[in-house]
């Protein structure tokens, strides 16, 4: 933020106070004193308090009991004087109360060095001609300013290298730049209940300061942020405050560190409820209600270790949350919900934990990690009622997925595509989708393990044009398609699943090479069990296929070995049809079944079928149908 006012060197104030001032008229005019400016400086001969005394406009002796007291008094600069008032070097207990200051060239009231000052119920018009403030305070402490109006000077209330003061029930509007400036070392004030409307930039500013509490103000309707917190502004804590309507809510930029955003109301605005850009690193944001903006509730940019959590971000046209090129942040228990886009967003991140979130009837997705986000541990969030639950994106890698409820989404429960590498996919419920529960798309070598894919429209889990994934111990039953389905994946390890009564087949392989299938447990579905579909080279072992028409089905696939299976009770245990060359079929049980143990049918030549079990079936051991050239070898077929 470049700084719109003009900094007053105390060698400034200085040199000014030097020129011959003359001496003022006063005017009384309906109780009000009508005078030109004063400046009180405590080490300027003639210009002390005591200097001053004998004016009608000035009352008290500037004691605590009894401060000097400037009361209807009205000033106007008329666009010469620098000040309408100075009061410089000054310890004495004062009170301004109910004066009208004008048209000033820098500040309609400046504080220079000062403490003990009680600002109260007085008007500040007009004052600064682009570059100045209604009331300005530099190098002062433990001033009070309360119930001011400050209205149309570039700056409301300013504070340079000035600490442990109380601004209070001001009203700070429609000025050119800031309803209140704090800048260069300004600390431990305190910043309250201000109603800080439609200035041209933002209503509270903080540059340069720390260990301030900016609490319970009305920041509205101003032009570009409620509240900025800036510039390596730290320790500040800003708490209970509305920031509604404005461009953006409130924002942490440029090195700010360590602040505490709580509690404070970021809705309705037209970007975003709370930014964070710049190296805004290590700020707790928690319990403010970011809803119903036309950006993202809570936007980080290119900032690194902030906390945030138990926030609201719900209804926002874009995001709930966004992290870009943002690391190490812990995002927990926040309410993302019915966002236009997604819950939780993060690009280009990494090293960052999502955790026990709710992400639920958002537009698109529930969380996304997106473009080159790694190592994140994104666990236990309810990610439902969604387009998508989880989705994961090009080129996202070293990811873990685990624990986390992605069921009944309108589209699938985890959706990974796009050399989105080696992330691991762990104990989610992705169950009852109206898509498949976790769909991979041109990825590799990510962990599937231990997932409930249960009851989902179409497939369990399902990879596309994806290869050397482990698949084990997920539940893949029930769904309205495949359970395990597999689309030109190569090298794939399918192992220990459970794939009952689906609509389709238990595990499908369509142009799928070099993939082993081990120790699967497919039982009920009305299609082939485990089904080969232009698939070579692939391996089937172990698994107990079961209570279905058909067990294994090899159709238009070669070179596959089909071993140690249990394919038992089902109309025809093993099916090789319509051009399955080439397979050997060996040591597997087919038994009880209600038709064929091993049928060879349709041109299904050149097979080696040796040492199967294929006793106890209804029709035959082994069926030969329009075959050839297929050794038969070994097989126990006592029916």
């Amino acid at each position: 933020m470049r700084r719109k006012v003009v900094k007053i060197s105390l060698l400034m104030i200085t040199l000014m106070i030097s020129i011959a001032f003359p001496i003022l008229a006063v005017t009384a005019k309906k109780d009000k004193w009508v005078i030109g400016p004063v400046i009180i400086d405590e080490t300027m001969p003639g210009m002390t308090w005591a200097d001053w005394a004998d004016e009608p406009w000035l009352k008290g002796s500037g004691t605590f009991e009894d401060p000097y007291m400037i009361k209807n008094v009205v000033i106007d600069g008329v666009g010469l004087f620098p000040f309408c008032m100075m009061i410089s070097n000054s310890r004495v207990f004062f009170k301004i109360q109910d004066c009208s200051f004008s048209n000033a060239v820098v500040a309609g009231l400046l504080l220079a060095n000062t403490q003990n000052g009680f600002v109260f119920k007085n008007s500040f018009l007009a004052n600064g001609l682009g570059t100045g403030t209604g009331i300005g305070l530099m190098y002062s402490s433990y001033n009070r300013i309360q119930k001011n109006l400050c209205d149309e000077n570039p700056v409301g209330i300013y504070l340079q290298s000035s600490s442990n003061n109380l601004i209070t029930q001001n009203l700070c509007t429609r000025n050119i730049w800031m309803g209140i400036y704090i800048l260069d070392g300004s600390s431990y004030n305190t910043v309250t209940k201000n109603d800080c409307i439609d200035n041209g930039g933002n209503g509270i500013n903080l540059e340069y300061s720390n260990d301030n509490l900016v609490t319970q103000n009305l920041c509205k309707r101003n032009n570009w942020g409620g509240i900025y917190i800036g510039d390596g502004s730290s320790y500040n804590k800003v708490t209970k405050n509305d920031c509604i309507e404005n461009l953006e809510g409130i924002l942490i930029f440029n090195d700010a560190n360590n602040n505490e955003i709580e509690r404070n109301d970021c809705s309705n605005n037209y970007g975003n409820g709370i930014y964070l850009a710049n190296n805004a690193n290590h700020n707790l944001i928690t319990r403010n209600d970011c809803n119903n903006n036309e950006g993202t509730g809570i936007v980080v940019e290119t900032s690194n270790g902030n906390i945030i959590s138990n926030n609201d971000c719900n209804e926002n046209l874009a995001e709930g949350i966004v992290l870009k090129t943002s690391n190490g942040h812990i995002i927990t228990d926040n309410e993302c919900s019915d966002n236009g886009v997604t819950g939780i967003n993060l690009e280009y991140s990494n090293d960052n934990l999502i955790t026990q979130n709710f992400c639920t009837r958002n537009n698109w997705g529930g969380i996304l990690i997106g473009e080159g986000s790694s190592h994140n541990e994104i666990t236990t969030n309810e990610c439902t009622e969604n387009l998508e639950g989880i989705i994961i994106l090009f080129e996202s890698s070293y990811n873990e997925i685990s624990g986390n409820d992605c069921s009944n989404n309108n589209g699938n429960g985890i959706f990974i595509r796009g050399d989105a590498n080696y992330n691991l996919i762990i104990e989610n419920d992705c169950h009852d989708n109206f898509g498949i529960g976790i769909v991979v798309e041109i990825s590799t070598s990510n962990y599937i393990i231990n997932n409930d894919c249960k009851n989902n429209l179409n497939h369990g889990i399902s990879l596309i044009a994806s290869n050397e994934h482990i698949l084990y111990g997920n539940n893949c039953s029930e769904n309205g398609g495949t359970g395990i389905n597999l689309e030109e994946s190569n090298d794939n390890s399918i192992m220990n699943n459970v794939c009952n009564e689906n609509l389709f087949s238990g595990i499908l392989l369509e142009s799928s090479y070099g993939n082993f299938i081990s120790e699967n447990h497919c039982s009920g579905n009305p299609r082939p069990t485990i089904y080969l579909r232009y698939s070579n080279d692939n391996l089937i072992t172990q698994n107990l296929c079961t209570g279905s028409p058909w067990g294994i089905v090899l159709r238009w696939s070669s070179y596959n070995e089909v071993t140690n299976n249990d394919c038992i009770e089902n109309g025809e245990g093993i099916v090789l049809q319509q051009d399955a060359t080439n397979n050997r079929i060996t040591d597997n049980t087919c038994t009880n079944n209600y038709e064929n143990g091993i049928l060879l049918a349709l041109d299904a030549n050149y097979n080696i079928v040796d040492q199967n079990n294929c006793s106890g079936n209804l029709l035959s051991g082994i069926a030969l149908m329009s075959s050839s050239g297929t050794v038969i070898s070994k097989n126990d077929c006592n029916n």
